[in-house]
């Protein structure tokens, strides 16, 4: 299910931290409240391409235009943000999607090619920069691909590494360590914004909301879909953060028990 993979990635390993700065029952409440938001939202701009095709169909027939010769990026059954932001507010609508998009692709990919280009550097002899450059040029390749479905496949080799690296944790969490959930804080206001700044990137997808949802056979299910999918995400992080952060306890613990060996 693409709705899985979209939502599966690395910022289920910043969990642990984050709950720590939020305590356990703030880290529950808030992970649930981002989902309820967040289900709420994606599933409103699911529905813009629906809503533009009835606009510019409104306004072809109040204007006796047949429909096929209203404006070009309205036309097609595919929609991108900044289509729909030209249709519904015209020039300054176009302009500001295109900033947002701009704004949250630079902030969002630039940390990860930043993340794959260091740890690449890492394992081979080429400097970072080097990788660096190879994987903007990738990148610029995929993202010229119409349709999320032809990296479908793809997509699988991320999964299993992810899931490897959440079992490999988990087993050595429950071999080595024993989780005492009774020692976990429950509330710390003063750290909570370092929460919700971690916590937040697990349902960072809003840029894979329009194909997606344009993708499916049956669009009307993508409601139900969605929201399947972050339930199993939520239960899913939730149960690993708090095992994880129960398990190996918080960094100053480990810290502490350094100073005291040396």
């Amino acid at each position: 299910d693409q709705h899985h993979q979209v939502f599966i990635g690395a910022a289920s390993f910043e969990l642990p931290w984050a709950f720590m700065q939020a305590g356990l029952v703030g880290s529950v409440a808030g992970v649930c409240f981002l989902a309820a938001i967040s289900s709420f939202s994606l599933q409103r701009l699911a529905m813009c391409p629906v809503l533009v095709h009835e606009t510019t169909q409104a306004r072809a027939i109040r204007s006796n235009t047949h429909e096929g010769e209203i404006r070009d990026e309205a036309r097609g059954l595919y929609l991108t943000y900044p289509a729909i932001g030209r249709v519904c507010f015209g020039a300054w609508g176009e302009a500001v999607s295109w900033f947002g998009v701009l704004a949250m692709t630079l902030g969002v990919a630039g940390s990860y090619f930043v993340f794959i280009a260091t740890t690449m550097a890492e394992l081979t002899d080429l400097d970072m920069n080097a990788w660096l450059a190879i994987t903007l040029v990738v990148v610029s390749v995929f993202s010229w691909l119409r349709r999320l479905s032809v990296l479908a496949y793809t997509s699988a080799f991320g999964i299993m590494a992810l899931i490897l690296a959440v079992v490999v944790t988990s087993v050595d969490a429950a071999q080595n360590h024993t989780p005492n959930v009774g020692d976990l804080d429950f509330w710390k206001w003063d750290t909570y914004p370092l929460f919700l700044g971690n916590a937040g990137f697990l349902y960072l997808i809003s840029t894979a909301i329009l194909p997606l949802a344009q993708d499916m056979e049956t669009p009307e299910r993508f409601p139900g879909a969605l929201n399947n999918s972050i339930v199993f995400v939520t239960l899913l992080n939730l149960a690993f953060a708090i095992f994880a952060w129960a398990s190996y306890g918080s960094c100053d613990e480990h810290h502490d028990d350094d100073d005291e060996k040396t």
